[in-house]
């Protein structure tokens, strides 16, 4: 599930944009990945994303750090969008606010 927020193009021409991550509601005993599609008509080939979870949604920096979540950004389609993907080793649940800068 994807959820974009306040998508937004900084002076200095980089783009910004928010994406909630949803991890469900599933029992978190193992690693779990979870994954959204970002629409970006803005997105190129020659792109550099950074991808940061930030505190909000169900999650508190504290949360986070201890659940030991990572981002990465991946299969960029030019003119359309691209993937956000979570993975949680000590496994999660819930949502994630995720902010992506390029």
């Amino acid at each position: 599930m994807s959820q974009i927020i306040l998508p937004t193009q900084a002076s200095s021409g980089l783009n910004s944009v928010q994406a909630i991550v949803d991890f469900g509601s599933l029992l978190p005993l193992e690693e779990t990945i979870a994954r959204v599609t970002v629409s970006a008509p803005w997105v190129t080939s020659n792109s550099v994303l950074q991808a940061c979870i930030i505190e909000g949604q169900d999650h508190t920096d504290d949360e986070i750090a201890c659940e030991q979540v990572t981002v990465t950004t991946g299969n960029i389609q030019p003119g359309v969008g691209f993937d956000v993907v979570m993975s949680a080793p000590n496994g999660a649940t819930g949502k994630f606010l995720v902010s992506i800068k390029g």
